[in-house]
């Protein structure tokens, strides 16, 4: 129910405080009573969010070209894989910032509040699995490498069972090698 403290202006009805508890609802859809949206407090965070992941994603994949996508040796050259990720954050950026100038991103139900203990030992457990293996990529295999990636992240942040774990670490692991060493023909390091 909405309260308006001026009955009899009708200017003043447009502008009016509202009360009741669906007010800022009402105020914020503002097209029943002819007003223009409210901007939301995200909308400045979302704008200014998708205008640095488009500028940082754009100059690493210009960046990226420039390292060559295809090697001398081999199909795959140094600047692939930074090229793939960087486009797909490109892209990302700029629906982003669509759904931000047409006031449509997603709103979370709940505040957005910082993680907890358990969260923050989550966060590090998956900064390490990629940090460890990218440090000593040179000196261990492949294959054992993308193994012990997929292991720790759904073993101990996902909670997966042991043996859904092992299964899916071992078909992540075949699948990569296929695919890059068989299918792109990647020079990786392996030891058997």
């Amino acid at each position: 129910m909405t309260t308006n403290i001026y009955p009899r202006n009708d200017k003043a009805n447009a502008s009016a405080p509202v009360s009741g508890p669906t007010a800022d609802a009402d105020f914020r859809a503002g097209s029943d009573t002819g007003l223009a949206p409210q901007a939301h407090p995200r909308h400045g965070r979302d704008m200014w969010g998708s205008a640095v992941t488009i500028v940082v994603s754009a100059l690493t994949l210009q960046r990226s070209s420039s390292y060559g996508l295809r090697g001398d040796t081999q199909v795959v050259g140094p600047g692939l894989f930074p090229g793939i990720v960087s486009a797909v954050l490109l892209v990302l950026g700029i629906v982003w910032a669509l759904q931000t100038w047409r006031r449509t991103v997603p709103q979370p139900e709940e505040p957005i509040e910082l993680p907890d203990r358990g969260g923050v030992l989550r966060i590090a457990i998956t900064v390490a699995a990629m940090l460890v293996p990218a440090l000593v990529f040179d000196q261990i295999d492949f294959r054992l490498t993308i193994f012990a990636i997929a292991f720790v992240v759904l073993r101990f942040v996902f909670g997966a069972p042991i043996v859904m774990t092992c299964l899916v670490s071992a078909g992540l692991s075949a699948v990569c090698y296929f695919g890059l060493s068989v299918g792109l023909g990647m020079v990786l390091p392996l030891s058997f």
